[in-house]
This record gives structure tokens, C-alpha cells and sequence, in this order.
């Protein structure tokens, strides 16, 4: 929508009961040379709602994608229970109950494939305690969650990875520690697979004037990319081979549509937001990969205010978690700001206001960044502005309290949290740099002056900022 340069521009999370399936690579136990084939983690956060059964899917030592990063921060806080089966191509180990980080206490259980005492088992065992799980005491079920390592880095600085003066970059989506994604304007789309060293960037063909404004890939072969505009220069385009090639799978008919930006929830379902027509927001979903996007019933979704709307600065208006819970927020209306909610994949939602005010057509949210499906931060304003553009909730979006104002000079583009941290760590860019905020937002140090539109940070040792020019990666000493 309008303001900020021109117009700017993803779970249902229970109680723990029991399913999912992770895939794991590259992480071998110390001198067992083997690789883990499969992580599965029986737990209600992860079950697949539609079909009840396991969702598998590729997540790498740092649980980099989005159902990965929520069940990190589980394990690492000690919030994890139900069953864990570490699999391996040759057999698998489980443990049943409470898992911690830090120490080994209690013991893995028996399995069909793996007897406890055999060289396979012994093996196994290893390989997931070598990344530092390990059951907890079954005598002292609540015993205090590991605490969380602190983000102690003395500044937080940016390494140019790639530069090109001509070039915006506004989507930016890290896959895992090697695979980043960016989408910018000049229909660019960037790649690389070795973590920055090098990357590709190149236009997608047909789409060299249109502006992407987000990114949500699955791996270095996937991904999906949004160009942004009124009428048909909104499109989704998708790549399963690495961008070698392009596939249109949606371009917008509607001339008073305006496309913002999408997520998904899976390699399945996902969605995509745009401003209010006629007083009703238009919001599509898909479930078969993209390949058809239908629109939701707009008497499943709360009336949209005149004018609102909202920004597509760095893809992160939108967001999802696992148990198809999600999250858009908007402004722009002259009235208040507002984060819609869903807990079905995109079929209904539920509005909440913000203290974040909209009292003009730049102003309202901009950015949204969930550590899970139940705390999270907006972040808005306006430029050159001091009032509040902070604010954070508990409860999923059902209510949100300030936390900050004027950070970044008012207006934050794009935000994301560091998952694995105490606080949690949460970092915002703008064209006026970086800010960084050590405990949860409350207090922020600008770190960068560097012209920044977008942020992805998977964990504190691997994060990228991309912006005019510029694509970065947190330079870590």
C-alpha cells in the first residue's frame, strides 16, 4: 500500500499431548561417521490436522525451517514432551518422555530395530546427543529447562556478501545456515547454496518490470516469489529447479487488488494477502502446492476499515506457524492497526488491535515476527516519528502491549527473532540500519546505518540482511 516508498510491502499451537516427522542431515555423532535419516517427534504441536498422520519435511542441525525453529526453541526451553525417534537409515532409538539440553540423565528406550547395548544403538545414541539432547531424569520430570545461551557477541555487524548498485532487495527467506533466497526489484530473484560465498542473481524472465517484494522457498531447488502492484503486476511465480526455470501459478485480475505479501505452512498450504476491495480484504490460499489459489470467503474475514490495508517492505506483514495458525497485520486506515489471526490454514480469521496508531496512509504495521504460535511483535509506525512501534503479545495475537517506541526513527521495515536465545534476541532494519534488542524488545542499540529492507535470522550465528544494493550476513567474531 501507499507510504514508505510508494507501496510496501507465515500452526495451531495446544497443549502437548502427541506427530511429525523431521528430516535431519549432516548431523553424525563424533566418530560414528553416519548421518541421521530422520528426526520424529510425536508431539500435538506438529500434527498434520487435515489428515492425521506425520508431516516430513527437511530441516537441517539448526532446525532452520519454520517447523523446525518451533521445535527448537521447545526442546532447548524444556517444553517439549511426548516421543522422540531418532531414526537412521539402518535402525532407530526413542526416548518417551521429557527431553532437556545439557546433560545426559536418563536413559533411550528399546526399539524394534536398535537393542539397547548393541554397536548400532550405542551409535545412534551418539548421534543425537551430539547435538546436545538427552532424555530427562525420569525422576525429576520438572526439572528446570537449560537456559538459554545469550546472544553475547560484543556488536552485531553485517559482512557484505553481494553488491549491485542497481538492485532492491526486499524479500530475503534462509532455508538453513547454507541456502538463502532474495527477491527484489527489476523482477530479480538471487540464490546461493554455500551460505554467501557466492550468489546468483539473476531476472526471472518476463518479469524484468515487476518489483518482488517477498520469498518463501523450501529448499535450494523451491521456492515461490510475490511481485507487488495494482491489477496484474501482482503475481506469484514458483521455481522447483533452483530458478532455472519460472512458472506463473497466479497473476491478480482485479485492478483494485493489491498484493502484499505470502507464506506458507507447508510445501501444500499457503497464502497470500491483499489490501481490502470494496471494503473486504482479498485473501487467496492454496493447498495442492500452488498450483491453483483460491479466495477466501470474505464472510470469513473481518471487514476491512476504508483504506486499510498493508505494507510490502521486506515480505514480513505476513506470517505462519505450524497447526495452521497465521498471522497478517495492517494500517493504513486512519483509524487503528490490526493483526488478523487464523488457526485453520487460512479459512477464517479473527481481528486484534494494536496500541501501534494509523492515523494516516503510511502508517500502521509494517513487519511481524513470531518465536511461536504464542509470543510475537508488530512493529509500524511512521518515519521521523517516536511514538510507539513496538508491541508484542503472549497469547498468539489476541492482545498486544507496547514495548518500544522511535526505534529505527520511527519505522521498521522488516524484523525477525533469534530463535535459541534469552531475551529473545529480535532484530529490525530499515533505510536507517539495523537496531538490535537483547531483551525482547524492550531496549534497542542501532547497530548499522547501512540501508536495510529485510532481515531473516535463523539462529545467532547465521542471519542475512538484504537492502538497496546490499546483500549481508551477520559477521560473527
Amino acid at each position: 500500500m501507499r507510504g514508505l516508498g510508494g507501496r510496501m510491502g507465515g500452526l495451531a499451537l495446544g497443549g502437548l499431548t502427541l506427530a511429525v516427522g523431521l528430516v535431519l542431515a549432516g548431523c553424525s555423532g563424533p566418530g560414528s561417521g553416519r548421518d541421521l535419516a530422520t528426526l520424529e517427534v510425536r508431539d500435538s504441536l506438529y500434527m498434520d490436522a487435515e489428515n492425521d498422520r506425520a508431516w516430513t519435511g527437511p530441516v537441517y542441525r539448526d532446525f532452520p525451517d519454520t517447523t523446525g525453529r518451533q521445535l527448537e526453541g521447545r526442546l532447548r526451553e524444556g517444553r517439549f514432551q511426548g516421543e522422540l525417534t531418532v531414526w537412521h537409515r539402518d535402525g532407530r532409538i526413542r526416548y518417551q518422555g521429557r527431553l532437556h539440553r545439557g546433560r545426559p540423565c536418563g536413559a533411550w528406550l528399546e526399539n524394534r530395530e536398535s537393542e539397547p547395548g548393541g554397536s548400532l544403538y550405542e551409535e545412534l545414541v551418539q548421534d543425537i546427543e551430539s547435538m546436545g539432547l538427552y532424555p530427562a531424569c525420569p525422576d525429576d520430570p520438572d526439572a528446570p529447562p537449560l537456559e538459554l545461551p545469550e546472544d553475547s557477541s560484543p556488536a552485531w555487524s553485517w559482512a557484505v556478501q553481494h553488491r549491485d548498485s542497481a538492485a532492491l532487495f526486499v524479500g530475503l527467506h534462509a532455508v538453513d545456515d547454507t541456502t538463502v533466497w532474495v527477491a527484489g526489484h527489476g523482477g530479480r530473484v538471487g540464490r546461493t547454496v554455500d551460505g554467501g560465498a557466492s550468489w546468483r542473481v539473476e531476472v526471472v524472465p518476463g518479469a524484468d518490470s515487476l518489483g518482488f517484494r517477498d520469498v518463501h522457498a523450501f529448499s535450494a531447488e523451491e521456492a515461490f516469489v510475490l511481485s507487488i502492484g495494482a491489477g496484474e503486476a501482482s503475481r506469484i511465480y514458483r521455481t522447483r529447479d533452483g530458478g532455472v526455470r519460472w512458472t506463473e501459478v497466479f497473476r491478480n485480475r482485479d485492478p483494485q487488488a493489491f498484493f502484499d505479501c505470502l507464506s506458507f505452512w507447508d510445501r501444500r498450504r499457503g497464502f497470500a494477502f491483499s489490501d481490502a476491495v470494496d471494503g473486504e480484504f482479498v485473501l487467496l490460499r492454496t493447498e495442492d502446492g500452488g498450483d491453483r489459489w483460491e479466495r477466501v470467503d470474505p464472510d470469513d474475514v473481518p471487514d476491512a476499515r476504508p483504506g486499510e490495508g498493508s505494507f510490502a517492505a521486506s515480505g514480513s506483514c505476513v506470517r505462519t506457524a505450524e497447526g495452521g495458525v497465521g498471522w497478517f497485520g495492517t494500517g493504513a486506515s486512519g483509524v487503528d492497526t490490526r493483526v488478523f489471526r487464523t488457526t485453520d490454514y487460512g479459512r477464517s480469521w479473527t481481528a486484534t488491535r494494536t496500541p501501534i496508531r494509523s492515523e494516516a496512509p503510511d502508517e500502521g504495521l509494517t513487519s511481524l515476527s513470531f518465536l511461536d504460535a504464542e509470543r510475537g511483535w508488530a512493529f509500524g509506525g511512521l518515519t521521523l516519528d517516536s511514538a510507539v512501534n513496538v508491541v508484542e503479545t503472549r497469547d498468539g495475537g489476541r492482545s498486544w502491549e507496547v514495548v518500544a517506541s522511535g526505534v529505527l526513527d520511527g519505522t521498521v521495515y522488516g524484523s525477525s527473532v533469534v530463535p535459541g536465545t534469552s531475551g529473545p534476541t529480535l532484530v529490525a532494519v530499515s533505510p536507517a540500519g539495523t537496531a538490535v534488542s537483547r531483551d525482547g524488545g524492550r531496549s534497542w542499540s542501532v547497530v548499522d546505518t547501512t540501508e536495510y529492507w529485510t532481515v531473516d535470522v535463523l539462529h545467532p550465528g547465521a542471519g542475512w540482511a538484504a537492502g538497496r544494493g546490499v546483500i549481508a550476513r551477520r559477521e560473527v567474531p
